[in-house]
């Protein structure tokens, strides 16, 4: 998902001022979808309630790290193609 909103980014930045409702349309509601943060919250919930404060914090660390790494590889690899 988040390499999918990192594509995006490249393809509709830029263009006419209708594209502002294909962007919110595509990465807010499609891509938004697979991004959710409904499991990353339950996930870590869990974790914190469990007293597992070390997984917690790496699994918070890790997924946002990911997740942001994963959006600039879909930037650079739209520009590449695009």
């Amino acid at each position: 998902g988040s390499f999918l909103v990192g594509v995006c980014m490249v393809l509709i930045a830029g263009k006419t001022a209708g594209s502002e409702l294909w962007r919110l349309g595509l990465m807010v509601g499609l891509l938004g979808g697979f991004t959710t943060f409904s499991a990353f919250s339950s996930d870590t919930l869990g974790l914190l309630e469990a007293e597992q404060w070390f997984r917690a914090m790496v699994y918070i660390s890790a997924s946002i790290l990911l997740c942001i790494t994963a959006a600039a590889a879909g930037v650079g690899a739209a520009r590449q193609v695009f």
